[in-house]
């Protein structure tokens, strides 16, 4: 397998290099992201120290680019093309397999669909030209000096590693939407049972509230418009009034502490999601938006305890 040639390259090569760039790659977004944070932060869809988009990039790019590498804008023009390419369609794929939206570039100019934008495929076209300039020469000589047999078995139990870190980060990215999804029935089933009290409003509007509002804070302000509300039957026994009172109250409380008990054990997070979350802090659920905010205001909370 190690002596396939693709192009004028075997496997062997390839496979080293896409492990340098994807190790190189990690390094670099760890580094930005960890001075933006001012705290360590481990970056990559992967727990262990690699990025593969950049070793995907860089090889692209190395397979593409090596007959013209001598025409360094052709280099920067097209490196930003093949990396702005892999870059649209990986946050296409993740997005689709994951209803999560990874990046967004939204709030930069000339965006495609938050996913691309122009500034950062300029950056890439640099990194494409410093790629085939600086870094390859090295590469390729730090990969000459890896002894053949000991440099197969490293990069089968790598390959191994890799399918074992992947198919970790994807369990937990499932069980995280699963619990978005349990999180959003709940707040479901909360709002129906408040729709079965008297005194309310039409189950979107209330709704409304009950998304807009400090969860389950609002209850506060609605026991006052009940309140409210039974202070206007003064023609009725006052005991009566005192009782109807009483038991809404109870209700409301019984579902507060219900809500409340259950949305706690929902949010708890574990050290690969909340991994996930802090590597990717502008990641956004395509179908419980709402909730993976809860998710992340619980770890936010969690770090100020």
């Amino acid at each position: 397998m190690w002596y396939i040639n693709i192009g004028s390259i075997d496997l062997f090569h390839l496979f080293y290099m896409f492990i340098i760039y994807s190790f190189a790659g990690w390094v670099m977004e760890t580094v930005l992201v960890s001075v933006q944070s001012k705290e360590f932060v481990n970056r990559g869809f992967m727990n262990g120290p690699f990025c593969p988009i950049y070793g995907t990039g860089a090889v692209a790019v190395y397979l593409f680019l090596t007959p013209v590498q001598n025409n360094i804008f052709a280099v920067i023009i097209l490196g930003g093309l093949i990396a702005t390419v892999i870059e649209y369609f990986t946050s296409l794929a993740m997005e689709k397999l994951f209803n999560a939206k990874w990046w967004d570039y939204s709030d930069k100019k000339f965006n495609v669909n938050g996913r691309i934008c122009l500034s950062i495929s300029v950056c890439w076209g640099f990194l494409s030209a410093f790629m085939l300039k600086v870094m390859q020469p090295l590469s390729i000589s730090l990969i000459d000096k890896i002894p053949r047999t000991f440099g197969e078995i490293l990069g089968t139990m790598l390959i191994g590693y890799f399918i074992s870190d992947i198919s970790l980060t994807v369990f937990n990215i499932l069980a995280m939407n699963s619990k978005l999804e349990s999180i959003n029935t709940l707040k479901e089933e909360f709002i129906s049972k408040l729709e079965e009290l008297p005194y309310f409003n039409k189950k979107e509007e209330l709704k409304e509230k009950f998304i807009n509002a400090k969860n389950p804070e609002f209850l506060t302000e609605l026991k006052f418009n009940i309140e409210k509300e039974l202070e206007k039957h003064y023609n009725e026994k006052y005991e009566h009034y005192i009782e109807k009172r009483e038991n809404l109250e109870n209700t409301i409380n019984e579902l507060k502490a219900r809500f409340s008990s259950r949305k706690e054990n929902l949010t708890k997070i574990n050290s690969v999601e909340k991994r996930i979350i802090r590597a990717f802090p502008n990641i956004k659920s395509v179908k419980f938006h709402d909730e993976m905010m809860d998710l992340k205001e619980y770890l936010r909370n969690k770090r100020r305890r």
